[in-house]
Formats: structure tokens, C-alpha cells, sequence
């Protein structure tokens, strides 16, 4: 179920970290279910809450992930095939200011054996964030890693530098000033940038264009998504194009 978060934080999410209105109640616009058809078919996802906490996404492929919550902040998602078995295992961890520090996910009998991926956190104090990433082969002694990356997140850019320097990969998006679905959803705009997936600006908004640069080259756009809304500027249809390649997805938004 490791989609459902990767087709929100690529095409949305994100707002400040400290932003205290991001739990307030929903009403109307909470969001139950996400239909995403692309060549491969209709994939489904409806999304279990108790309150605005969201504890369960199950599939149409019987795929689920459940999500765990210490207070207000989440702080495991785990995620299962069809046959129920655990094939990632997402942990985070918060300083006292609730702002997320650390990210750990376990990826269970992955192509190349049991893997750790880590990233921690440093917020700075002109609304930046900085990282690094690690990854360990030793599942059962998660300790030993190796720093493989480290980079900087803004409201619009995502930088990453590979090993001492040698690469450096530059996504910049933009975003259409209306809600993100996942918008009021108790904890989620504290991980809206795990796994270095976005910005500090996606969780509050929607991506209408991804472009990338690689090495100090020139900024090519690679997709551009077309929305749209219901009264309140929350999503109800999603439609992005890869401009290479001409792969389109649409995803249809439901609430209550």
C-alpha cells in the first residue's frame, strides 16, 4: 500500500511543520476513497479513520497498510500483500517540537534480500529542511548503515547529493493553490516529506507540474496534472501526463 502514499505525496501534500490548523475537524471533505486508472487497470483504495486519525487503506488488490498513532503523531505504518504478509514497515520518529527526525522503513523479502532504509531530519530555521540518508543490507542489525545520500527540502525543491558529491539530482514542482485531500488528516502533514518524496508544500497543496535537472543541466518538465474541484477546492479528478512517453493516469477523489 505504499502506493497510496506515493501517488499522494507525488501529486500533493504538504504544509509548515508547525502549522497548528492542520488537525482541525473535517467536514464533507474528509477523504473515503481513491480510484486511480492508468493501462493497468482500476486500483482502489478506501481509507479507514477513527476520528481524522487514519488507521487502515485497504485495496482492491487486497493489499492494506495500517497506520499506528502514539497521541497525534503517527508513528508506524505497516503495509501487507494480499496474502497478509508484512512487506514494509514504516517507523517515525518526532523531537519535542513534533517535528519528524527520523524515518526507518523495513522492506521485507525486497528483489535484493531484506533491506533498511533511514533518513533523519534537520529543520532549519528559514523553513528548510535537511537530510541524509542511509541504508543497511542486515535487516536483523539495522545499525550498520551507510550513508548513501544527503540533501535539502524547500517548499518547492527537492535536492539530493549522492555519495561524496559526484550527483545531484533537482525536482521542482509547482502547485495550484487549492487543498490537498489529504488535508486535515490527524498527523499526516508531519511525514507529508518522508522518504524524501516532496516538499515542505505538499501536504496544503496539489503539484500541477514535476520538472528535473540532473547535475546542473537544464530543468525539464517531466509531468504535468490538470484537476478538477469540488466547492470547498478540494480535488475530485486528477489527470497527469508523463511528457515523455505519453503515460496518463486519472484519479477520481471521494469524500464524506
Amino acid at each position: 500500500m505504499k502506493k497510496i502514499l506515493a501517488m499522494a505525496a507525488i501529486a500533493l501534500f504538504m504544509v509548515s511543520c508547525t502549522d497548528d490548523d492542520s488537525n482541525s475537524t473535517q467536514t464533507g471533505n474528509k477523504l473515503i476513497k481513491v480510484t486511480e486508472t492508468d493501462s493497468d487497470g482500476d486500483f482502489v483504495s478506501t481509507l479507514t479513520y477513527d476520528g481524522n486519525k487514519l488507521i487502515e487503506i485497504n485495496s482492491n488488490d487486497g493489499e492494506k497498510s495500517v497506520i499506528t498513532y502514539t497521541g497525534d503523531l503517527i508513528t508506524e505504518w505497516k503495509s501487507y500483500d494480499a496474502d497478509n504478509q508484512l512487506i514494509y514497515k514504516d517507523t517515525y520518529e518526532y523531537n519535542s517540537q513534533n517535528q519528524l527526525v527520523t524515518y526507518t522503513e523495513f522492506a521485507y523479502d525486497d528483489e535484493f534480500g531484506d533491506d533498511v532504509y533511514k533518513t533523519t531530519y534537520v529543520h532549519n530555521s528559514n523553513g528548510t529542511i535537511s537530510f541524509t540518508e542511509y541504508y543497511s543490507d542486515n535487516i536483523d542489525n539495522p545499525d550498520s548503515f551507510t550513508q548513501d545520500a544527503t540533501g535539502t527540502i524547500t517548499e518547492t525543491t527537492l535536492t539530493t547529493v549522492y555519495g561524496t558529491g559526484e550527483d545531484t539530482e533537482v525536482y521542482t514542482y509547482t502547485f495550484d493553490g487549492k487543498n490537498n485531500p489529504l488535508k486535515g488528516i490527524t498527523g499526516m502533514d508531519k511525514i507529508a516529506f518522508a522518504n524524501t518524496m516532496g516538499t515542505t508544500k505538499f501536504y496544503n497543496e496539489n503539484v500541477v507540474s514535476q520538472s528535473y535537472s540532473y547535475n546542473g543541466g537544464a530543468s525539464v518538465v517531466e509531468s504535468t496534472t490538470v484537476y478538477t474541484y469540488n466547492a470547498a477546492n478540494y480535488p475530485l479528478t486528477q489527470t497527469e501526463t508523463q511528457v515523455n512517453g505519453g503515460y496518463t493516469s486519472t484519479t477520481v477523489y471521494t469524500y464524506e
